[in-house]
């Protein structure tokens, strides 16, 4: 389906959208179809997925990712504190309805795992098969406060690295990503999305 879709509308606007996004692609090998699936020249980061999730919660609004908000010196004084620059990569109506439908994958689709926390969460999985079982496996989630992604394989795949068919970005990394969000409630809820 989404390949359909990428046919019907335009690679480029694809790739403007994920670039903007913080997502790198290579110019040239990734201008095809194969974006839509999320193949990608060069991979992506699990910090830069979780970055390109984040302006779905925010209303189109990215900001580069970042793990430190503030640093303090031993006697308490602040030394340094996060400012964060965003920039409108998407409206907000194009953000809610993607999370409208993420927030469904979370309740009942692939990423039904994330289903079993009591505050609003979206999601989206993801499978790299290769021959004999699975290279990656990844899920992607966010509340309206914090995005995060959970990758699982291998660096180097070969014939003894190499994940069961029976693990899938629905399994092990969507359980992960539930169970980080639920330890973490308190900083990870955030009432519903905009």
């Amino acid at each position: 389906a989404t390949v359909d879709l990428l046919s019907r509308t335009s690679v480029e606007a694809a790739m403007q959208y994920a670039q903007a996004a913080g997502i790198d692609l290579d110019d040239a090998q990734d201008r095809n179809l194969a974006l839509a699936l999320g193949s990608l020249t060069q991979g992506v980061s699990p910090l830069a997925l979780a970055g390109a999730y984040a302006p779905l919660a925010g209303g189109g609004q990215w900001a580069r990712p970042h793990a430190i908000q503030r640093i303090e010196d031993g006697q308490g004084h602040t030394v340094y504190t996060y400012q964060e620059a965003k920039r409108q990569v998407m409206s907000p109506v194009s953000a809610r309805l993607i999370t409208d439908m993420l927030q469904t994958a979370a309740s009942t689709g692939t990423a039904k795992a994330l289903g079993r926390l009591d505050f609003a969460v979206a999601g989206k999985t993801g499978t790299v098969g290769m021959t004999g079982g699975n290279r990656d496996v990844w899920t992607a989630a966010y509340t309206p406060k914090v995005a995060l992604a959970v990758w699982m394989g291998f660096d180097q795949p070969d014939g003894e690295h190499i994940l069961s068919n029976a693990v899938t970005g629905s399994s092990h990394p969507a359980k992960l990503a539930a169970a980080f969000l639920e330890a973490n409630a308190q900083s990870a809820a955030g009432g519903d999305f905009p």
